[in-house]
């Protein structure tokens, strides 16, 4: 059967409804750039504060002030995170929980697509880490925060390519260059996105934190375009990608509106994929419990983390 929704969303025009965030604290990975950015300046629009978390100071810098220009709202700052390095996440974990009481949203929005393979400063294969396990180390982290918050929420980024994947456990949480493509390396990270969403939504349940998974939408970026292969293949495929990003592609601020309302949105359900601001079809593996304990399990030993801490 053909799910008529994931093609339809695209051509769907957002809008996000009147929100007062004032007295929250939002923050976003990967907020100085594309779809993070965008998102951002939506949610500034709350009276919300908002710290964007991206591993380039300059570019933060620049997308703070841009920020309070369009937005009127000074509550913006930034912090310097590298997802691809654990102790960069630590360090920044510590630097933020000791200038703030609570956080209200975490939202998860940095991604990356390596078309050729790439090991991270921690041996660890870097579309697995910057995608996936950095952002629950992360969120592990920053949890004695988001328990001070009155209505906390966790965003993991998933993309409607989790449809097109299966998980395969511990294989796809092995770091190995055989075999390795990008793209299929990039699904496989966002299908593990949306069964953790619901994996976290069972274990926080009693802590009141909720936690959701979004597809952005097929917008205009950046992302997978600067690595590709000097191949015929692989320059056809970037060249044909960017058409259709071009000519069908969310841009401006509609690009960031699907994450932002993650942030807003009234009655969500708890765990639940979102595309276009409505819950959305997910792979039959999210709803699968024992894989999501497994791939729980595999996660906090990849980052070093015990249940019990």
């Amino acid at each position: 059967m053909i799910n008529w929704q994931r093609y339809t969303a695209m051509f769907k025009r957002l809008e996000l409804p009147p929100t007062d965030l004032t007295g929250q604290h939002i923050l976003i990975s990967g907020g100085n750039d594309g779809i993070g950015l965008e998102a951002a300046i939506h949610l500034a629009r709350t009276n919300a504060q908002i710290t964007i978390a991206s591993r380039n100071a300059q570019k933060s810098k620049q997308a703070v002030e841009k920020i309070i220009k369009l937005t009127g709202n000074a509550q913006i700052d930034y912090e310097v995170l590298d997802l691809s390095c654990y102790a960069s996440v630590k360090a920044f974990t510590s630097r933020f929980k000791s200038k703030n009481t609570k956080l209200d949203c975490l939202i998860n929005n940095s991604g990356v697509v390596n078309h050729q393979f790439k090991l991270s400063e921690d041996g660890i294969e870097q579309t697995l880490q910057v995608n996936y396990l950095s952002p629950i180390l992360l969120t592990l982290s920053l949890l004695p925060l988001l328990k001070k918050s009155e209505n906390p929420r966790i965003v993991m980024t998933s993309s409607d390519l989790h449809l097109d994947t299966t998980l395969e456990l511990p294989k796809d949480l092995e770091s190995n260059e055989k075999d390795y493509v990008g793209m299929y390396a990039y699904a496989k990270s966002k299908l593990m996105s949306a069964i953790v969403a619901r994996t976290l939504a069972v274990k926080l349940l009693s802590q009141g934190i909720s936690t959701y998974s979004v597809h952005p939408g097929f917008v205009k970026t950046d992302i997978g375009k600067h690595d590709l292969p000097d191949t015929l293949f692989y320059q056809s495929f970037g060249y044909f990608y960017r058409f259709l990003q071009n000519l069908y592609g969310r841009k401006g601020e509609q690009g960031g509106i699907s994450t932002a309302y993650m942030a807003v949105g009234k009655d969500l359900e708890n765990g639940g994929y979102y595309d276009s601001c409505e819950k959305a079809l997910e792979n039959p593996q999210t709803s699968d419990e024992k894989l999501g304990e497994e791939l729980w399990k595999e996660t906090l030993r990849l980052i070093g983390v015990n249940e019990s801490d």
